[in-house]
C-alpha cells in the first residue's frame, strides 16, 4: 500500500476490532488492503489460468468467512468484484455499508449468506447481519440469507441446523 492512511476508515472496522491495541492504524489499513490484494490475485490467476484448470470463469465464486466475510463484501462494495459469479459469505458483514449504504453505479454479484443468531462475536454480531440485509434490501440488491437458530460464530454446528442439508449443498443449491 502506498498510502494506508488513504483506506477508508470504516472499512477498518473488522481489523480495528479484532487486533485492538496490537496494530496501529497503519497496520490496520496494510491489513486490509493485503486482504484485498491477495483476493484479487488469486481471481485473476484463476481467470488468467481458465483453460489450465478448465475453469469455466463465468462460475467464479468468493467464499469467505468471518473478516474473510468483511473483507470480500468491503471489497465488493468498491466495484472490484463485478467479474465473479458471486460472493458466500459466513458471519460477516459490512460495518461501511450498514452506515452509509449501498454505494451507487456498481455491480454487485450474487451474494449467499451464513449467519447464526446466536453470533455475539464483538466484529460480526447477528444484529449487524439484520442491519446489512436491511441495506441491502432497501438498496435493491438480490441475495439470499440463511440464519441457524441458536448458531454462535462458528461454522462447526451448521450441518444439523439445515436438517442435515449443510452447508456444502445449500451453496451447491444456491449455486446451480
Amino acid at each position: 500500500c502506498d498510502n494506508p492512511a488513504s483506506i477508508d476508515a470504516g472499512k477498518l472496522s473488522a481489523f480495528q476490532t479484532l487486533y485492538s491495541g496490537a496494530l496501529s492504524t497503519t497496520e490496520q489499513a496494510e491489513s486490509a488492503i493485503a486482504c484485498q490484494d491477495d483476493l484479487r490475485t488469486a481471481i485473476d490467476y484463476f481467470v488468467t489460468h481458465a483453460a489450465t484448470f478448465r475453469i469455466d470463469t463465468a462460475k467464479i465464486y468468493v467464499l469467505g468467512f468471518s473478516a474473510g466475510a468483511i473483507s470480500a463484501l468491503e471489497y465488493a462494495m468498491d466495484g472490484n468484484l463485478s467479474d465473479i459469479a458471486g460472493l458466500i459469505l459466513c458471519h460477516g458483514n459490512s460495518k461501511d455499508v450498514i452506515a452509509n449504504g449501498v454505494p451507487g453505479g456498481i455491480t454487485i454479484p450474487r451474494l449467499l449468506f451464513f449467519h447464526g443468531d446466536a453470533d455475539v462475536s464483538a466484529f460480526a454480531p447477528y444484529t449487524d447481519h439484520q442491519s446489512l440485509t436491511s441495506a441491502l434490501t432497501s438498496a435493491g440488491v438480490v441475495y439470499t440469507a440463511h440464519v441457524g437458530a441458536g448458531v454462535p460464530h462458528g461454522i462447526a454446528e451448521w450441518d444439523s441446523d439445515y436438517g442435515g442439508v449443510g452447508i456444502e449443498q445449500t451453496v451447491i443449491n444456491w449455486i446451480n
